[in-house]
């Protein structure tokens, strides 16, 4: 089957009934794209766990990709940020601040090999500055969080990377 979510939008396709949340899925799709198309040769993707329930939390997905040259693991997490879906990324903000300070994800298969407690990477289709004050209001741990628009995601995942700060942001 297919469909697109408007004319001047590519078609997607599925095997069996239309996926929920369309806009999301797809968002996190183009972020997979993304994070796949900015390996280097020395880069391969060690994991790519999508909604991992960590019961307070529940990322979109929880990235790794490995260092070959180095032999590390870099761990992040992946927020899809849909504008106008009723969504507080505050709240969001809070529940990872709240993983955090109760020490829950050290019992995670990652925490020994991950250098840090993983950067959240928020892709958004909205204002990056809206959720940029979301986030500062809302952090009270000061976890890093850095967010992308969609559309530059896209044009990256088409066009190559571009001089800016890209995913391999640290």
């Amino acid at each position: 089957m297919r469909h697109r979510i408007s004319f001047d939008e590519p078609y997607f396709y599925y095997i069996q009934k239309k996926p929920g949340q369309v806009e999301h899925v797809l968002g996190v799709s183009w972020i997979y794209t993304w994070v796949c198309s900015s390996l280097t040769n020395m880069e391969i993707l060690h994991c790519f766990e999508r909604e991992v329930d960590y019961k307070t939390l529940r990322p979109d997905a929880l990235i790794g990709v490995k260092n070959t040259w180095k032999d590390s693991v870099s761990f992040f997490f992946a927020e899809m940020d849909i504008a106008g879906s009723g969504h507080d990324f505050s709240i969001k903000v809070k529940r990872y601040n709240d993983f955090y300070a109760n020490e829950s994800y050290k019992g995670q298969w990652w925490v020994s090999i991950a250098k840090r407690f993983p950067v959240i990477r928020v892709v958004t289709t909205g204002s990056i500055k809206s959720i940029q004050t979301k986030i500062e209001k809302a952090n009270v741990h000061g976890l890093e969080f850095q967010v992308f628009n969609l559309e530059r995601v896209q044009e990256e995942c088409l066009n190559g990377r571009s001089c800016k700060a890209s995913i391999r942001a640290k």
